[in-house]
């Protein structure tokens, strides 16, 4: 039965593992799921838009986890090994996949969403975030960069989104969204 598992990668070597089981494991079922999100850096005085991986050291991949499979995974370069209990590979629960799966449904690369101040509140009308309000914990106008609080595994993790568009006006009284 295939689900979705997360692979653990030395942090950095994600993309390289993405390559590898790609290639080794083209005759089955199998995508392979790398979650990065467009950012804007500054560097030398200049904007420029990198792309960050999301969960570092982490590697998705939706394939029937049998122990041929679990075998051929853990033997590739930059592995460190799968998510599991005590003895067995553990599937990520599909309503915490669903958020993942939602926010790289056009794409691996997460694009910016657009943020709308309105008093002390943020709203976001558009783009990979829209309808995640609650799970927002800051924003940084001046990186245009969301930090959003998601659950991978049972245990919480904050990414940073990059976020565009900013509009309305937001003072310096206007910390922590945490609340809404």
């Amino acid at each position: 039965m295939e689900d979705w598992y997360v692979i653990y990668t030395k942090s950095g070597n994600e993309l390289n593992v993405k390559y590898l089981l790609d290639t080794q494991l083209a005759d089955e079922n199998v995508r392979v799921l790398v979650p990065r999100r467009k950012l804007v850096e500054r560097r030398k005085g200049q904007k420029v838009v990198t792309l960050k991986t999301v969960f570092p050291g982490y590697v998705f991949i939706y394939i029937d986890m049998n122990d041929v499979n679990y075998y051929r995974i853990v033997e590739i370069p930059g592995v460190i090994g799968v998510l599991k209990n005590d003895y067995y590979p553990v599937p990520v629960p599909a309503d915490e996949m669903k958020v993942v799966l939602s926010l790289t449904e056009k794409s691996e690369v997460i694009d910016y969403s657009t943020v709308v101040y309105i008093g002390g509140f943020v709203k976001v009308i558009d783009g990979p975030l829209k309808g995640l309000e609650g799970h927002i914990i800051d924003i940084d106008k001046r990186k245009h960069r969301a930090r959003v609080r998601i659950s991978i595994m049972g245990e919480p993790r904050v990414v940073q989104l990059g976020v565009q568009q900013l509009e309305g006006a937001m003072d310096d009284t206007d910390k922590g969204v945490e609340s809404l």
